[in-house]
C-alpha cells in the first residue's frame, strides 16, 4: 500500500469546528 497523489490525510485534534473549516478551506485554495 503506497501513497498516491489523490490521497488526502486529515488529522484533527480537539479544535473548534470553525477553525477546522477555515484550515481546510485555506489548504484547498493552495492546491487548486
Amino acid at each position: 500500500m503506497g501513497v498516491s497523489k489523490d490521497l488526502v490525510r486529515i488529522s484533527v485534534c480537539i479544535e473548534h469546528i470553525d477553525d477546522i473549516i477555515v484550515d481546510v478551506d485555506q489548504a484547498l485554495d493552495v492546491v487548486s
